[in-house]
Order: structure tokens, then sequence, then C-alpha cells
């Protein structure tokens, strides 16, 4: 009975030193983390028209309180004259902003204006397929889409609206108005 208590005890002592050896090597470590995400905003910071002459004025062109869109307002253009509109579109998020596409969403006209004033020398024709309303998103896509803005960064977009030396007398007195939207997308590597 004394051999077995002695065993016993002699087991009791090697597992406590075995259990005391294996937490001796045993560590462990903890990793926090945050991931936190960034920002996506291009803003429209500003909305200067320059007209070609002492005639044709900036009839109150400004940028909304959303600051997401340009109001272009010009009057008095005659035949032979011109006024450009330089937007401003600024990059206040966190991530490079990428120009994707334009969207010509609207376009009216009078009749007797139909196709007589030019954005960018193409002829802004009424309809929702106008021929025009194609011809100038391609020509704006062409010219600049895939355009890239840093954060903190801003860009000049140019418009310009003339009115050829051809025009007749009908077009006295009309408006032509039209809506264009820049489609914008965060930048990312193309891997």
């Amino acid at each position: 009975m004394k051999k077995t208590k002695f065993i016993a005890l002699a087991l009791i002592v090697a597992l406590s030193l075995i259990g005391a050896g294996y937490a001796w090597w045993t560590d462990s470590i903890n990793i926090n983390g945050t991931v936190e995400t960034g920002k996506f905003e291009v803003i429209v910071e500003n909305v200067h028209v320059q007209p070609s002459s002492q005639y044709v004025k900036d009839n109150g062109s400004n940028v909304n309180s959303a600051k997401d869109t340009a109001n272009i307002l010009i009057k008095d253009m005659y035949p032979g004259s011109h006024a450009t509109a330089y937007v401003t579109v600024k990059n206040t998020g966190t991530v490079k902003a990428v120009l994707q596409s334009f969207d010509v969403q609207q376009i009216s006209t009078s009749s007797s204006l139909n196709a007589v004033i030019l954005a960018n020398n193409i002829p802004l024709t009424e309809g929702f397929l106008g021929a025009g309303r194609l011809a100038l998103k391609l020509a704006l896509d062409n010219q600049f889409a895939g355009v890239e803005i840093e954060p903190g960064d801003s860009r000049v977009f140019e418009v310009r609206l003339s009115m050829p030396l051809a025009a007749g007398n009908s077009t006295q007195e009309e408006n032509v108005s039209f809506k264009i939207k820049a489609n914008w997308r965060q930048y990312f590597p193309q891997n």
C-alpha cells in the first residue's frame, strides 16, 4: 500500500511538473485593428462666364446650394457671339475621383433656335435622342472621360456656347436650356 501511495504521489508530482513545463512554453498575443473608410465627394466649386463682348451678359450663373449643379445663364447672345463657361470642380473627398462619362439629360429649345446654339461646336438640338444630344455626349466623353482629380485638388472644365454668324432674324428673343451631368467614380487600380 505504501508502494501504491508512493507511485500515486510520484505520478501527481510528475504530472504537475509536466503541466508547469507546458505552461512555461506557451504564450499568446492579441491583435487589435480598426479600419476607417474614406469619403467620396466631388462638388461644383465655382462657375464663371466669360462673354465674347460687352453685349453678351452673364445672367446670374451660379452653383446651387448642394454644390452639385452649375447653372450657366447667358443672355443677349447674337449671331457671331459666344460665351465660355468655366466650371470648377473640386474633390473634397479622401480618395481620387475619376470622370467616367457624361449624360446630356435635357435640351429644350424653340424651333427657330433648333441646331443654332452650339456647345463646344456641337449643335444643341431638341429631342430625347436628338443627334445633337448624342454628339455632345460623345464629344464630352472623348475629351474628358478618364480625367482624375486627387483629394483636395480642383479641375476647370470649359463649355463654350456660341451662335453662328449665319443665324437669321427668327432667332431673336428665343432661348435654349440644357442639362449636362458628369458621372464620377472612385479611383481603383487596374491590376
